[in-house]
């Protein structure tokens, strides 16, 4: 699947209560936000995801509810989400729309971020971190490139194609539902909360 190209949802972050100042910024701006939000979410470039506050101190809380609030908005006569089939179902035709692969995506991490902040369920903690922690680089995949030269073919003048096969470097950012991707759907940046929980891994897996 080819990477998400989209404009990034900005986040809001209202999960700081100590941080009154915080509060009352993210509000002021909050109408802009949701227009963005209704938009395509994507972009690669870091520069247009909204940085994460200082002060991120309290995994006990339901985090990032208002910043993911942005992408849920949107009604469901908006968001075409297929049904799940019974098994054994034809389910070819069901297709996603670009709005509901959007949720989709935002909804996982929001899911991942409250399972996180509850008390026990180690397993599913520990697997959520391995998730949150994978490396941005994922490894390699090939890629072939085309090029149409002059040449002979049957003692007449062709064009030939030629295939060449180069192993390119594969990222979290171009495959769905990495951590990375995710983050960057709902408005996030995925290095600094990335950080902000490795830091509390201990204080995660010990409640």
């Amino acid at each position: 699947m080819n990477a998400i190209d989209m404009v990034p949802v900005q986040g809001t972050f209202f999960f700081i209560p100590e941080h009154e100042q915080v509060v009352r910024e993210a509000k002021a701006d909050q109408a802009a936000r949701e227009k963005t939000a209704r938009q395509s979410a994507y972009a690669k470039s870091k520069t247009k995801v909204r940085s994460i506050p200082e002060g991120f101190d309290d995994l006990d809380m339901p985090l990032l509810r208002d910043s993911f609030a942005e992408v849920f908005e949107v009604s469901e006569s908006e968001v075409e989400v297929p049904v799940v089939g019974v098994v054994g179902e034809d389910c070819a035709g069901e297709e996603w729309s670009d709005e509901g692969v959007k949720w989709l995506h935002a909804l996982l991490l929001e899911r991942s971020i409250e399972l996180l902040s509850m008390r026990g369920n180690l397993e599913e903690k520990q697997d959520i971190l391995d998730w949150v922690l994978k490396p941005n680089f994922m490894g390699y995949r090939d890629q072939f490139l085309s090029e149409v030269k002059e040449g002979i073919v049957d003692g007449e003048k062709a064009k030939i194609v030629e295939k060449r096969r180069m192993r390119v470097k594969l990222y979290q950012n171009e495959i769905p539902f990495t951590f990375v991707t995710c983050c960057r759907v709902a408005g996030l940046n995925p290095d600094e909360l990335r950080e902000q929980i490795r830091a509390r891994k201990p204080q995660i897996l010990s409640s």
